[in-house]
């Protein structure tokens, strides 16, 4: 007997209060290293939250220029939260 995939995220999910929770824990985490939460490192924060599954540096950078001018992959790789 197969099981049949579970739907990700639920129909119910509530994306918006997902991602507060993940950026709030992750501007905690930035501050917590002495470093500061900047424009861009929102921005990569955004871009990694548009989604619930895991995004490669060069498709955070297409999530990116579609705001701002194509950034360089090392400001993606640079201004990543850990």
């Amino acid at each position: 007997m197969r099981l049949a995939k579970p739907t990700f995220p639920a129909p119910d999910h509530d994306h918006g209060r997902c991602n507060r929770g993940r950026a709030a824990a992750c501007r905690t985490g930035v501050r917590a290293k002495a470093q500061k939460f900047t424009p861009i490192r929102r921005q990569v924060l955004e871009a990694l939250l548009s989604s619930h599954r895991p995004l490669g540096a060069y498709e955070v950078i297409d999530e990116l220029a579609k705001s701002m001018p194509r950034p360089a992959p090392i400001t993606v790789y640079a201004r990543s939260i850990s």
